[in-house]
């Protein structure tokens, strides 16, 4: 897979959590960005909240720059399971 075929917020997915899993994030993970093509600038919005109920997660951001700032939380709160090949 190249990475640069992927859109941007699949890309940071693809690298945060690089184990290979059959589980599809895409059925757990829900994402909010209301203004998807703001600029990076000083007093860009890079805010995020970030739900995690069950196996539901839920991020929403006013910019794809806290988006990933919340991908990058989320990458320090789950583990690989090594036994079961899964994040946890």
């Amino acid at each position: 897979m190249r990475l640069s075929y992927l859109k941007p917020q699949d890309r940071a997915i693809t690298l945060m959590f690089e184990h290979k899993v059959s589980t599809d994030f895409s059925t757990s993970l829900t994402v909010n960005v209301e203004d998807p093509q703001a600029v990076l600038k000083l007093d860009a919005d890079e805010s995020y909240t970030l739900s995690v109920a069950d196996s539901k997660i839920q991020i929403d951001s006013k910019t794809q720059f806290g988006y990933y700032h919340a991908l990058q939380t989320l990458s320090q709160l789950v583990e690989f399971n090594f036994d079961t090949e899964s994040y946890r």
